[in-house]
């Protein structure tokens, strides 16, 4: 269990207008791209808020019918967490009873639970495993994880972290300082189920590209998260 409100995290975007943003579900992006359910998404890196900040910039250019190599970055944003926020690192070991009672709710037979060891049932890998191979649907077997064990959001760190293919010089992300400090201590994914938990977001970082995004004719822009 992890109840950290003094955590660094920043958010990336292509939002353009304005200093603060709309906190809602399933908006913007982590290093892991979405794929731990519907939340709102941050890292503990503000260089990777940066890099996807341009990535957005790019997908909204070329939307637009515009160059995507024109584009630099977006907004990041510092996000502030409320003090009673309780997060769980997919690497903490899970209680037993609350596992146990989860994989329940999700539809798994006591005959298929009891084939797990107990350090099994106390892994939170182990326990998202048989979640997903049970065919849960309604939601996102990790999210659904998280919250029925009472959390309020997931720190996830990707695995492995290596350098990729695409690394803009241009973004002022110093590429091989970072993948030098990711290799002993990887930034993670914080994602916020509860976003009431959220207490603020401030700007910290303005690409400065409000210019480029010059609608089509007849398209009407909205800048939403």
């Amino acid at each position: 269990m992890m109840c950290q409100p003094d955590l660094s995290l920043y958010h990336g975007t292509d939002q353009l207008e304005g200093e603060h943003i709309e906190i809602r579900s399933n908006t913007g992006v982590g290093s892991n791209d979405l794929t731990l359910g519907n939340g709102f998404y941050t890292s503990t890196s503000k260089e990777i808020a940066l890099f996807y900040s341009h990535i957005m910039m790019r997908e909204r250019l070329f939307d637009l019918g515009q160059d995507p190599e024109q584009a630099k970055t977006g907004k990041v944003y510092r996000v502030s967490l409320g003090r009673d926020l309780n997060l769980l690192r997919e690497t903490d070991r899970l209680n037993i009873g609350a596992a146990v009672s989860e994989m329940k709710l999700a539809g798994i037979q006591m005959s298929d639970i009891k084939m797990l060891s107990l350090s099994e049932i106390a892994s939170f890998a182990a326990v998202v495993d048989l979640t997903e191979m049970a065919g849960f649907q309604p939601m996102n077997a990790k999210e659904f994880l998280v919250k029925a064990m009472g959390y309020d959001g997931l720190s996830f760190v990707q695995k492995p972290y290596l350098p990729w293919y695409y690394e803009p010089v241009h973004i002022g992300v110093n590429w091989r300082k970072c993948w030098h400090e990711w290799a002993t201590t990887p930034p993670a994914t914080i994602v916020i189920y509860d976003t009431t938990k959220i207490l603020s977001t401030d700007l910290v970082h303005d690409g400065g590209q409000s210019a480029l995004i010059i609608p089509s004719k007849g398209l009407e822009l909205t800048y939403r998260l």
